[in-house]
Protein backbone atom coordinates (compact mmCIF):
# COMPACT_ATOMS: atom_id res chain seq x y z
CA UNK A 1 0.00 0.00 0.00
CA UNK A 2 3.05 2.42 0.02
CA UNK A 3 1.80 3.63 -3.52
CA UNK A 4 -1.43 4.95 -2.16
CA UNK A 5 -1.45 8.96 -0.84
CA UNK A 6 -1.00 9.60 2.46
CA UNK A 7 1.28 6.57 3.61
CA UNK A 8 4.77 7.35 4.05
CA UNK A 9 8.13 6.94 5.95
CA UNK A 10 8.34 8.90 9.21
CA UNK A 11 12.42 9.74 7.84
CA UNK A 12 11.30 11.34 4.68
CA UNK A 13 8.80 12.76 6.39
CA UNK A 14 10.65 14.26 8.96
CA UNK A 15 13.69 15.15 6.58
CA UNK A 16 11.06 17.23 4.74
CA UNK A 17 9.83 19.40 7.63
CA UNK A 18 13.74 20.04 8.52
CA UNK A 19 14.57 21.33 5.31
CA UNK A 20 11.27 23.91 5.30
CA UNK A 21 8.09 21.89 3.92
CA UNK A 22 5.14 22.67 6.62
CA UNK A 23 2.47 20.59 4.64
CA UNK A 24 0.24 18.83 7.17
CA UNK A 25 0.36 15.31 6.70
CA UNK A 26 -3.07 14.98 6.85
CA UNK A 27 -6.34 15.44 9.39
CA UNK A 28 -5.87 12.13 11.08
CA UNK A 29 -2.93 10.71 11.17
CA UNK A 30 -1.13 7.27 12.18
CA UNK A 31 2.00 6.50 13.21
CA UNK A 32 3.58 3.15 13.07
CA UNK A 33 6.27 2.10 15.35
CA UNK A 34 7.40 2.75 18.70
CA UNK A 35 10.85 4.58 19.14
CA UNK A 36 11.93 8.39 18.94
CA UNK A 37 11.44 8.61 15.07
CA UNK A 38 7.91 7.08 15.61
CA UNK A 39 7.63 9.63 18.63
CA UNK A 40 8.66 12.92 16.76
CA UNK A 41 6.62 12.58 13.86
CA UNK A 42 3.74 12.23 15.61
CA UNK A 43 4.29 15.13 17.80
CA UNK A 44 5.38 17.28 14.30
CA UNK A 45 2.45 16.35 12.79
CA UNK A 46 0.79 17.43 15.85
CA UNK A 47 2.70 21.00 15.42
CA UNK A 48 1.57 20.97 11.82
CA UNK A 49 -2.19 21.10 12.31
CA UNK A 50 -3.16 17.30 12.37
CA UNK A 51 -6.49 16.79 14.53
CA UNK A 52 -5.77 13.64 15.80
CA UNK A 53 -2.84 11.46 16.26
CA UNK A 54 -2.23 8.03 17.20
CA UNK A 55 1.03 5.89 17.50
CA UNK A 56 0.24 2.39 17.29
CA UNK A 57 2.37 0.39 18.40
CA UNK A 58 2.74 -4.11 18.23
CA UNK A 59 3.79 -4.26 22.35
CA UNK A 60 3.08 -2.79 25.53
CA UNK A 61 3.62 1.06 26.78
CA UNK A 62 7.23 -0.69 28.85
CA UNK A 63 8.77 -2.17 26.27
CA UNK A 64 8.70 0.66 23.78
CA UNK A 65 12.18 2.02 22.99
CA UNK A 66 11.23 5.67 22.94
CA UNK A 67 12.53 7.91 25.65
CA UNK A 68 9.96 8.00 27.94
CA UNK A 69 10.33 11.87 28.53
CA UNK A 70 9.33 11.64 24.72
CA UNK A 71 6.23 9.53 25.30
CA UNK A 72 5.05 11.52 28.49
CA UNK A 73 5.31 14.94 26.31
CA UNK A 74 3.62 13.58 23.29
CA UNK A 75 0.74 12.46 25.77
CA UNK A 76 0.23 15.80 27.44
CA UNK A 77 0.58 17.59 23.86
CA UNK A 78 -2.81 14.96 22.79
CA UNK A 79 -1.10 12.18 21.02
CA UNK A 80 -3.19 8.81 21.75
CA UNK A 81 -1.59 5.81 21.62
CA UNK A 82 -2.75 2.12 20.72
CA UNK A 83 -0.67 -0.43 22.19
CA UNK A 84 -0.24 -4.15 21.65
CA UNK A 85 -1.73 -3.18 17.97
CA UNK A 86 -0.24 -5.08 14.76
CA UNK A 87 -0.76 -3.16 11.47
CA UNK A 88 -2.58 -5.31 9.13
CA UNK A 89 -3.15 -3.20 5.91
CA UNK A 90 -3.70 0.07 4.58
CA UNK A 91 -7.87 0.45 3.64
CA UNK A 92 -8.26 2.86 0.55
CA UNK A 93 -10.84 4.46 -1.94
CA UNK A 94 -9.25 5.19 -4.69
CA UNK A 95 -5.67 5.64 -3.82
CA UNK A 96 -6.31 7.90 -0.65
CA UNK A 97 -6.10 6.51 2.27
CA UNK A 98 -8.97 6.00 4.60
CA UNK A 99 -8.18 3.34 7.46
CA UNK A 100 -5.86 1.18 8.93
CA UNK A 101 -7.07 -2.50 9.74
CA UNK A 102 -5.29 -3.89 12.66
CA UNK A 103 -5.14 -6.61 14.76
CA UNK A 104 -4.71 -7.01 18.79
CA UNK A 105 -2.09 -8.76 20.41
CA UNK A 106 -1.35 -10.19 23.36
CA UNK A 107 2.77 -10.77 24.11
CA UNK A 108 3.55 -14.55 24.86
CA UNK A 109 6.96 -16.13 25.16
CA UNK A 110 7.40 -18.28 21.77
CA UNK A 111 10.61 -18.16 21.22
CA UNK A 112 14.26 -19.77 22.50
CA UNK A 113 15.61 -16.34 23.63
CA UNK A 114 12.60 -16.55 26.06
CA UNK A 115 11.70 -13.20 25.20
CA UNK A 116 7.90 -11.94 25.30
CA UNK A 117 6.67 -11.54 21.96
CA UNK A 118 3.18 -9.88 20.46
CA UNK A 119 1.19 -12.51 18.46
CA UNK A 120 -1.95 -11.57 17.03
CA UNK A 121 -5.06 -12.95 18.41
CA UNK A 122 -7.69 -14.43 16.06
CA UNK A 123 -10.77 -12.66 14.82
CA UNK A 124 -9.60 -9.65 16.15
CA UNK A 125 -9.12 -7.48 13.28
CA UNK A 126 -10.41 -3.64 13.86
CA UNK A 127 -10.22 -0.67 11.75
CA UNK A 128 -9.01 3.11 12.70
CA UNK A 129 -10.13 5.76 10.50
CA UNK A 130 -7.18 7.49 8.77
CA UNK A 131 -6.50 9.53 5.90
CA UNK A 132 -2.42 9.50 6.38
CA UNK A 133 -0.11 6.74 7.69
CA UNK A 134 3.34 7.49 8.72
CA UNK A 135 5.86 4.55 8.62
CA UNK A 136 8.61 4.35 11.28
CA UNK A 137 9.55 1.04 11.56
CA UNK A 138 12.18 -1.22 9.49
CA UNK A 139 15.17 1.14 10.25
CA UNK A 140 18.71 -0.99 10.61
CA UNK A 141 22.05 -0.94 9.30
CA UNK A 142 23.28 -1.43 5.74
CA UNK A 143 25.18 -3.84 6.11
CA UNK A 144 26.15 -4.40 2.40
CA UNK A 145 28.73 -1.19 2.20
CA UNK A 146 30.23 -3.00 5.28
CA UNK A 147 30.60 -7.09 3.63
CA UNK A 148 33.90 -6.21 1.95
CA UNK A 149 35.49 -5.71 6.07
CA UNK A 150 35.65 -9.86 6.23
CA UNK A 151 36.15 -10.23 9.54
CA UNK A 152 33.47 -7.80 10.92
CA UNK A 153 31.31 -9.36 13.51
CA UNK A 154 27.43 -8.94 14.19
CA UNK A 155 25.45 -9.24 16.93
CA UNK A 156 22.48 -10.45 16.61
CA UNK A 157 20.23 -7.30 16.49
CA UNK A 158 22.43 -6.81 13.08
CA UNK A 159 24.40 -3.88 14.55
CA UNK A 160 27.78 -3.79 14.57
CA UNK A 161 29.52 -5.88 17.52
CA UNK A 162 32.09 -3.41 19.64
CA UNK A 163 34.08 -3.19 22.61
CA UNK A 164 31.53 -0.75 24.25
CA UNK A 165 34.87 0.86 26.43
CA UNK A 166 36.74 1.28 23.41
CA UNK A 167 34.18 1.35 20.81
CA UNK A 168 36.74 -0.91 18.48
CA UNK A 169 35.14 -3.81 16.46
CA UNK A 170 36.53 -7.69 16.32
CA UNK A 171 38.99 -5.71 13.24
CA UNK A 172 41.88 -4.29 14.93
CA UNK A 173 41.98 -0.40 13.78
CA UNK A 174 38.32 -0.14 12.74
CA UNK A 175 36.45 1.65 15.76
CA UNK A 176 31.89 2.13 15.43
CA UNK A 177 29.45 4.32 17.32
CA UNK A 178 25.93 5.33 16.93
CA UNK A 179 23.03 4.16 15.77
CA UNK A 180 24.80 1.30 13.88
CA UNK A 181 25.91 0.15 17.06
CA UNK A 182 23.36 0.87 19.77
CA UNK A 183 20.60 0.07 17.50
CA UNK A 184 18.37 3.16 17.36
CA UNK A 185 19.38 5.68 20.09
CA UNK A 186 19.47 9.55 20.65
CA UNK A 187 22.49 11.95 19.18
CA UNK A 188 24.05 12.57 23.03
CA UNK A 189 24.71 8.41 22.92
CA UNK A 190 26.37 8.60 19.05
CA UNK A 191 28.45 11.14 20.59
CA UNK A 192 29.41 9.35 23.66
CA UNK A 193 30.09 6.94 21.65
CA UNK A 194 32.36 8.92 19.16
CA UNK A 195 34.29 10.05 22.01
CA UNK A 196 35.16 7.06 23.74
CA UNK A 197 36.08 5.89 20.50
CA UNK A 198 38.59 8.58 19.88
CA UNK A 199 39.75 8.71 22.67
CA UNK A 200 41.08 4.80 22.21
CA UNK A 201 42.21 5.75 19.47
Amino acid sequence: ASECAGVMDAVVFLRKVALGERTMPGKRVIVIGGGNVAIDAARTSLRLGSESVTVAYRRTRNEMPADIEEVEQAEEEGIDFSFLTIPASVCHDDGRVTKLECLRAVMKTTGKDGRPRPVPLEDSLYTIDADCVICAIGQQVDIKCMQEIVDLEWTRRNTIDTNMVSMETSVPGIFAAGDAVTGPATIVEAIGGGKKAAQAI
